[in-house]
């Protein structure tokens, strides 16, 4: 259900209702691109619950909701390459072709070609926490949260959206807890992945995957570079924390056939990251809550 994150701050104001929030998804629903369009975005409905696109969980504690992003476009080398025939064509012609035809003669292929063009589908959970006035959001990169921050302020929610670990260098902190000069957060341990990075050699980053962090060879490694991502397990919750403060590669510890139920498995779930992220915030000094 949410395999990364990125939280939120929202300001002062109180998250929406779960009306508002109906009203919201109803406005904004997913669609598939339309004859020129490049990407869409809007609210799904469930899947195992129909003409439903907004849920609220845990009684008032959660409002849960997903976009899906629809997004196509005409690939790079097939444009380039219809461009190259299409310039050959009049130029056989006896038609001299300008500089300024060449971006005429690209738009054309566009018009033609984008409409034949499949269709990727993205889902990025969205979740609001009342108590502490926080909005999740299940985005991969930055541009994903970015694009679904705009479709909500588009649909009137004009909420801050400060992350909420700006201000903290989360960097020093992964460093500290990859080396064990700080206690890592309550209850949790190191994982077996981490990503590395040499500040010199920007593209350089180096990936341990299964080994164990405390290794002496691997410290040292460490302690001369810069620490990108660290992978932290706590009881029911993995995760990869990234430098940037998002949440990336969650698994839980739950099995598939716990809860019958979307609801029950999305609550569930919800509160186990809450008490996560709480530990988290806890740990490195960031607002809990507003």
């Amino acid at each position: 259900m949410i395999k990364q994150l990125r939280i939120y701050q929202i300001g002062d104001d109180n998250p929406p209702s779960i009306e508002e929030m109906e009203a919201v998804a109803n406005n904004y629903p997913a669609r598939e691109c339309q004859h020129l369009e490049q990407s869409t975005i809007g609210f799904r409905e469930f899947d195992t619950i129909p003409d439903t696109r907004v849920i609220q969980l845990e009684g008032s504690h959660f409002i849960y909701a997903e976009l899906l992003a629809f997004k196509r476009s005409v690939p790079k080398s097939f444009l380039e390459r219809e461009l190259k025939k299409r310039v050959k064509q009049r130029e056989s012609r006896g038609e001299e072709v300008a500089k300024g035809d060449y971006k005429e003669i690209r738009a054309e292929i566009v018009r033609e070609q984008l409409p034949k063009m499949p269709q990727s589908e993205t889902v990025t959970p969205i979740v609001f926490q009342a108590i502490s006035k926080h909005c999740w959001i299940g985005a991969s990169s930055d541009g994903g949260a970015d694009a679904a921050i705009t479709l909500l302020r588009r649909a009137g929610l004009n909420f801050a959206f400060t992350p909420i670990f700006e201000g903290i260098n989360m960097e020093m902190w992964l460093m500290e807890w990859m080396l064990q000069r700080q206690e890592l957060p309550a209850g949790m341990i190191l994982g077996e992945k981490a990503k590395i990075k040499d500040e010199l050699e920007p593209k350089s980053t180096i990936t341990i995957n299964n080994e164990d962090l405390r290794d002496s060879e691997l410290q040292a490694v460490a302690s001369s570079r810069s620490i990108a991502a660290l992978e932290l397990h706590c009881e029911k919750m993995t995760f990869m924390l990234h430098r940037d403060g998002s949440l990336k590669s969650i698994k839980y510890e739950i099995q598939d056939d716990t809860f019958d139920d979307l609801a029950h498995r999305a609550g569930y779930l919800l509160l186990e990251t809450d008490n996560t992220l709480k530990t988290l915030f806890t740990a490195v000094g960031a607002p809990a809550n507003q």
